[in-house]
């Protein structure tokens, strides 16, 4: 389901449509904005994988390499952060590959504005999740509680789910605010044409 809400999310912003009626994978470009989606995150649980099976064998040097792949990990996600928007707004391309340089060209020297963007927006959210598991979930039930505190465990697990459509939709709203914002700026081709005509 987080699919189309990001699509209906991305094509709200880029493009003033409301979707009405059930949101479902039905048009074309949802279902490649999840295709999409799949991937990156298959490619991400079996580095994930990779790494964990290498940390049993070689704590430190495991260790090492899965810390090495968190972070170029985070890094690629962040540069193809703008292959969704374009997706859910159908933006032509003519390859897979082109998508991926596209996106790439697009997040040259604007990474970290995603970086803070999602800082400010994430942060106090996973806060707030952090102080309700100590107060409610992370304590040790005694006897007495421990119905109690499978309830508040109960609870905020359904509430964590239920969040989790909201993540998708700020994620979403993120990616498309920067996605316009990129839109508007002077590319490298073009200010390489201004100065070559400039220079004859």
């Amino acid at each position: 389901m987080a699919a189309p809400v990001a699509v209906a999310m991305h094509r709200f912003i880029l493009m003033g449509e409301i979707t009405s009626g059930f949101l479902s994978f039905g048009p074309r470009h949802t279902k490649l904005f999840f295709l999409w989606a799949a991937v990156i995150r298959v490619i991400e649980v079996l580095l994930n994988d990779s790494s964990s099976l290498l940390i049993k064998e070689h704590p430190l040097i495991g260790g090492l390499i899965d810390f090495g792949f968190g972070i170029l990990g985070l890094i690629a996600l962040v540069h193809l952060a703008m292959i969704f928007p374009a997706v859910a707004t159908e933006v032509p391309s003519e390859t897979w590959q082109a998508r991926l340089g596209n996106s790439w060209k697009q997040m040259k020297g604007h990474s970290w504005l995603l970086v803070r963007a999602g800082i400010v927006a994430f942060l106090p959210w996973v806060l707030l999740y952090v102080v309700f598991w100590i107060l409610f979930g992370g304590l040790h039930a005694s006897e007495h509680q421990g119905d109690l505190q499978h309830s508040w465990r109960l609870g905020l697990a359904m509430l964590v789910g239920g969040a989790q459509i909201f993540f998708v939709v700020l994620g979403a709203a993120l990616a498309s605010w920067l996605y316009a914002w990129v839109r508007q700026q002077p590319g490298p081709s073009l200010a390489s044409a201004v100065e070559v005509t400039t220079l004859s």
